[in-house]
């Protein structure tokens, strides 16, 4: 029983990371997996991924509006895996700029994910090609989530595709 019980348990550690068994990307569709770094107390930080674009913009606050996401389980799996999908309506403020320089600029969606850090599943993620993700990590201080300082997120980068807009 116990040899039964430690082949069910490796067999699942095996696979968990295998994203195989997750759907396939429609069409227009981008499969992003972030995978994070294991962290000691992992349960002391928080994981936040944004949705958005890289635009040519102006000096005014701009935003993308018409984001929905879902979150959605793997049957059979009991996995849990996020689709984005959004219109590419933009807002933004109308302020005069004294300039008509442009840069390019993340722009982001609402909502957002917000989940405790875990190193042991990925987070799948469905979006469209043209979305990017960015995400940010807390960490739990005097009972409240921070920003993790910038020496501490570089040593949290992660072996994640290509489509993460730098932060």
């Amino acid at each position: 029983m116990k040899f039964l019980t430690v082949l069910m348990l490796f067999f699942g550690l095996v696979f968990a990371f295998d994203t195989s068994v997750f759907p396939k990307p429609k069409d227009g569709e981008s499969l992003q997996t972030l995978t994070l770094k294991p962290l000691k107390n992992e349960q002391n930080y928080k994981v936040e991924v944004e949705f958005g674009k890289i635009v040519e913009v102006d000096c005014n606050h701009h935003f993308f509006i018409g984001g929905k996401l879902e979150q959605k389980n793997l049957d059979g799996y009991g996995y849990v895996y996020y689709k984005f999908s959004a219109k590419a309506d933009m807002a933004g403020t109308l302020m005069a700029c004294g300039d008509t320089k442009k840069e390019a600029k993340f722009i982001k969606f609402e909502p957002k994910i917000s989940t405790y850090y875990n190193s042991a599943l990925p987070l799948i993620i469905y979006t469209p090609k043209d979305v990017k993700i960015r995400y940010k990590v807390y960490k739990l201080v005097d009972e409240k989530f921070v920003d993790v300082v910038d020496d501490e997120a570089k040593k949290l980068q992660t072996d994640s595709n290509s489509s993460l807009a730098k932060p």
